[in-house]
């Protein structure tokens, strides 16, 4: 049990957001990892459009997946917005991800379809 009472200390002040990662004993002291968060999970949004992919190296926290889901969906909204303008027909596309690698996607397709020919 290596630092307990010290985890307990921070635990007091930033609740149960704080873990022992690891502890490793070398010969004559005693080295732990401590990670405090703010227990909430963090969320990378990656955008793939017709100018490549934009992967997302800061990320988000959000309460939880349905959170992310909803964010997805409004970004998706607002870049399908911004492409119709131009013009074009094409695919976009949000790969969400968490810590642990993708957790959902969300896509939009647009594309001009022309009428049948009247008889």
């Amino acid at each position: 049990m290596c630092y307990k009472p010290y985890i307990n200390f921070l635990r007091r002040f930033a609740g149960d957001h704080v873990d022992l990662v690891r502890c490793v004993r070398p010969r004559v002291e005693r080295f732990c990892v401590i990670r405090i968060g703010s227990g909430m999970p963090r969320f990378f949004f990656d955008f793939d459009g017709a100018n490549g992919t934009t992967r997302d190296e800061d990320g988000e926290e959000m309460s939880d997946m349905e959170a992310a889901r909803h964010e997805a969906m409004a970004a998706l909204g607002e870049a399908g917005r911004d492409f119709t303008r131009q013009g074009a027909d094409g695919r976009l596309v949000i790969n969400v991800r968490d810590d642990r690698g993708p957790v959902l996607s969300v896509s939009a397709t647009f594309e001009t379809l022309k009428p049948t020919k009247r008889t």
